[in-house]
């Protein structure tokens, strides 16, 4: 609800003969709401109007000097949020204010009137501030929803990255092992060869017993029959170089396959080292995932049961928000200002003076003429007829002058 409707319904009060003019007395009462004395009031709306009837612009004008009035000094220009406020309490108290001067005139379709406009402002603005409330509601809600998003994506994001990063040092890992074990494989094969070229060939017992046989040929000169033996010998030392050959590759591939079979086992107990590290790092983000979204389904309830409180102590927190401004030196701007105070409308009533009627009756056992009344008697004098001399009427039933006696005499007895 703007401030350019407010003005437009208050107008609508003041502008009684429907000449675009607000009535100087209207204004006056409505800027005394403020200006604490009526002096003030008709200096301000001089000041903007010499006639004492404002149109419309002057009017909103006069409205908008009284706003600024009722804020607190010392502390900048207020927010726009509370501005609005204090306009629209104030627009309340002069229609209650008006309303009630009304009332007294008897003016019964102007007192309406002003009604209907505190009504449809209290309406407009409850409504304004009710759609504000879930406007913000939504927002934080809203707020909350794309927080939790992104912290879902960044979660996922560094789950990715650190995923990735475990797999890039396992593969690491594997690589170097698998570099460490080419690297043992190599260098026994080349050890392996060494010592088949270092190592001299076994002879067999026949090959041994030829060269016996040659050596003893050759001591009796008989070299004819040694060189019979030669061709043999050879063929047998062939054969036993081939055999040890042959023995000593059979042991090198033993060695070779107990150490890939002892690096296959190391692999292995590698990779399972591997896969139990990765179930525990997948673990170890589930768990963080489950604790990021049991966190967010706990803020998400607690907003939610904060907004439902909000919303249930919103109409009683609205409605003390539009209670009309009060004026320093009064308890509220309708009762002081812009209407007169209970005992003076009861003085009145009664064709005395208001002010000293109220001043009597507030003690009223120093009045004259006063009937003795009993402390539990005073609760309910708002509620009692007056009497001429402007004192609350005593019903008899109520009465103290009653006494014990003939009270006891009024109860049954019983036997």
């Amino acid at each position: 609800m703007d401030s350019n409707a407010v003005v437009e319904l208050l107008f609508a009060l003041f502008d009684r003969d429907h000449s675009g003019l607000a009535q100087e007395a209207d204004i006056v009462a409505a800027l005394s709401c403020v200006t604490m004395s009526e002096e003030r009031a008709r200096t301000m709306l001089i000041r903007v109007e010499e006639s004492g009837r404002p149109d419309r612009a002057q009017f909103q004008q006069l409205l908008e000097a009284c706003v600024d009035l009722t804020l607190p000094k010392g502390k900048g220009e207020a927010p726009p949020a509370a501005w609005q406020a204090r306009l629209i309490k104030l627009a309340i108290a002069v229609a209650r204010g008006f309303e009630r001067r009304m009332m007294k005139a008897e003016q019964f379709r102007e007192a309406s009137n002003a009604r209907d406009c505190t009504a449809r402002i209290r309406a407009m603005e409850e409504a304004r501030r009710y759609d504000e409330l879930s406007a913000r509601q939504e927002h934080e809600r809203r707020g909350v929803r794309e927080a939790q998003d992104l912290e879902a994506v960044q979660f996922s994001a560094a789950l990715k990255a650190s995923l990735a990063e475990y797999e890039e040092s396992v593969k690491s890992v594997v690589d170097q092992l698998r570099e460490r074990h080419e690297q043992a494989y190599n260098e026994l094969v080349q050890a392996e060869q060494a010592a088949m070229q270092q190592r001299p060939p076994r002879h067999g017992k026949d090959t041994l017993e030829m060269m016996r046989i040659q050596e003893r040929l050759i001591s009796a000169a008989d070299f004819d029959g040694a060189a019979k033996y030669t061709k043999q010998i050879k063929q047998l030392v062939q054969r036993d170089e081939a055999a040890t050959q042959a023995a000593a590759e059979q042991e090198m591939t033993r060695k070779l396959d107990a150490l890939r079979a002892q690096q296959h086992l190391e692999m292995e107990g590698l990779r399972l080292r591997i896969q139990r590290n990765r179930a525990e790092h997948r673990l170890h983000w589930q768990q963080s995932a489950s604790r990021m979204a049991l966190a967010q389904r706990n803020m998400s309830t607690e907003l939610d049961e904060r907004q439902k409180r909000e919303a249930h102590r919103a109409p009683a927190l609205i409605k003390a928000q539009l209670e009309p401004l009060q004026r320093q030196g009064s308890r509220r701007l309708g009762n002081s200002s812009l209407g007169v105070k209970g005992g003076q409308r009861a003085g009145a009533a009664a064709g005395g003076g208001g002010t000293a009627a109220a001043a009597t009756m507030s003690r009223p056992s120093k009045m004259p003429n006063a009937p003795h009344l009993s402390k539990s008697s005073h609760a309910d004098w708002p509620n009692r007829p007056y009497t001429a001399q402007g004192f609350p009427a005593i019903s008899p039933r109520a009465s103290p002058r009653t006494s014990p006696r003939s009270e006891a005499k009024r109860r049954p007895t019983t036997k």
